[in-house]
């Protein structure tokens, strides 16, 4: 099959049915934990991201957002 027909041909859920799963499974209910392999090194991240943030200017938050998205690719 190709990836055009599948996509014709797959219903996505209507409203309800999305309310009605929510409803069941409350996936914000649930606690996830993860015990990351470097923390130190994503505590250090964190605080670049906060110190760049907090300073003024354009570049600096562009830099804090880029700092942010390390932070999370080091974490996965």
């Amino acid at each position: 099959m190709k990836p055009e027909e599948w996509l014709s041909s797959y219903r996505l859920p209507v409203r309800q049915e999305i309310v009605s799963i929510m409803e069941q499974r409350d996936p914000f209910q649930i606690q996830y934990s993860f015990v990351p392999e470097h923390p130190a090194s994503l505590l250090h991240k964190v605080q670049l991201v906060h110190q760049e943030w907090m300073e003024q200017g354009t570049m600096k938050r562009f830099h804090a957002k880029a700092l942010f998205y390390q932070f999370v690719y080091e974490l996965l």
